[in-house]
């Protein structure tokens, strides 16, 4: 296949903060995939696609290039589980794509992969979550409605017993926001109050017995409750005073970092005093957690020289936006629109700047000349030869490159996104993006 790349030049300090200016409006992730809308309306993934689940029409993993799902540039809300993906347009509609049997595109429950965006419904919608069991989602009336696998009871209708079309779990119409784990639901009402169900084995829902609960309970008294993340361990809420709470398995290298001995921590305990926080993620048996000043916190994280578990914070940076997670890693996006993946360690290993969809050469003639764009990857450039220039992918990987005879030869280079900063000199950097 004949490769081509786009080159944008960009000066470090102005152009790209310029053109970076809140690239991202919805983010989400699990661990093997990440989904970002721009504020165009545009969705983008990459990662695993084994089912289809990118939505590209193909089954081909996509690891390193973030690929746009089809055209269409109205996307609101997304939703990645490990085999699925679903999303709300802005007209309320709401669409999934990947392993079929809990999509709720095919009633039949015949186990086929849709590999492109199929419509559930004709209804209108407002929140959508799934995992790799069963999916859930709220009506743009608050109803709460559920479908797929219903181990532990995890769809909330009173039973065990599967369903593959959207079915409707209780009679209120009061839900807000709804998260999906693998054996256990969350959601918050209106009210603030915050309720569960599916599996308790790590005693997450407020009881301290190990049962299986198949219809929406109340977890505490509360009603100041404004948002959630959890993963198959443990739960981290915060309150609308800022605060943050924490509780679940306490045990076994999975410390909620509280400074408890106790194997399991039944209710909601707060962490510390601060009243600062503002989003918290959970990868699994980790805790990360921004505040309003713009600092990115590991809040279980494990000090060699005390040996113990507790707070510590990630780097020095004070520009975090926003942190998600459902899987085994966090993704993070920074005031920059950089997309950050933490690790198995709470050290960013991946980086990914804000995706490059059209090109504009416009006000760029007398900066330098790179040509022909796009390109087969051999770049004619307006620099002296013996030039050197750092070749950085989105994973941070860098190799070195010199320009030869006014060229650069990136013919070997694989698909993906790359920056091209001259060594010498800080302020150039040139990005380059294959299609």
């Amino acid at each position: 296949m004949k490769k081509h790349f786009y080159i944008v030049i960009l000066t470090f300090s102005f152009g790209l903060s310029k053109l970076n200016a809140q690239c991202y409006k919805a983010l989400d992730a699990c661990t093997s995939r990440t989904a970002v809308i721009k504020e165009n309306g545009t969705l983008w993934m990459w990662g695993s696609n084994y089912w289809g689940q990118q939505g590209d029409g193909t089954q081909q993993n996509n690891f390193k290039i973030p690929t746009q799902v089809g055209t269409d540039a109205n996307w609101e809300h997304v939703s990645v589980g490990p085999a699925q993906t679903i999303a709300i347009k802005n007209d309320s509609t709401l669409w999934a794509w990947g392993q079929a049997h809990h999509l709720g595109v095919d009633g039949s429950g015949t186990p086929l992969n849709v590999l492109i965006p199929q419509q559930v419904g004709f209804e209108k919608w407002k929140d959508a979550t799934n995992s790799e069991y069963h999916t859930l989602a709220i009506k743009a009336d608050g109803s709460l409605w559920a479908w797929g696998r219903n181990i532990n009871g995890i769809l909330g209708l009173g039973d065990i017993v599967a369903t593959q079309t959207p079915t409707r779990v209780g009679t209120e119409n009061q839900w807000k926001k709804v998260g999906a784990h693998s054996h256990l639901s969350l959601a918050l009402k209106e009210d603030g109050t915050l309720w569960g169900w599916g599996g308790s084995s790590y005693r997450m829902l407020g009881d301290s017995i190990n049962v299986e609960i198949s219809t929406p309970i109340q977890i505490g008294k509360d009603h100041d409750w404004v948002s959630f993340s959890f993963d198959e361990v443990h739960i981290c809420a915060l309150k609308s005073d800022g605060s943050l709470w924490i509780w679940g398995y306490n045990t076994n290298g999975y410390d909620l970092g509280l400074g408890s001995s106790k194997p399991y921590i039944y209710m909601p305990v707060r962490f510390g005093k601060a009243t600062n926080w503002k989003n918290v993620a959970t990868p699994f048996g980790k805790t990360y957690a921004i505040n309003s000043l713009g600092e990115l916190w590991h809040m279980n994280a494990f000090d060699n020289v005390l040996q113990k578990y507790g707070p510590k914070q990630v780097g020095t940076d004070l520009d975090w936006n926003v942190v998600v997670s459902r899987g085994l890693y966090a993704v993070a996006i920074k005031s920059s629109d950089s997309v950050i993946m933490l690790g198995a360690v709470p050290e960013p290993v991946m980086s990914l700047d804000c995706m490059v969809t059209a090109i504009n050469d416009k006000g760029l003639e007398n900066l330098i000349s790179v040509y022909p764009n796009p390109s087969n990857g051999i770049f004619n450039i307006d620099e002296a030869d013996g030039t050197c220039f750092s070749l950085i992918d989105v994973f941070g990987s860098k190799s070195s490159i010199t320009v030869y005879q006014k060229q650069l030869d990136l013919s070997e280079v694989p698909a993906g996104i790359y920056y091209l900063k001259r060594i010498d000199v800080s302020t150039k950097v040139y990005r380059l993006v294959k299609l």
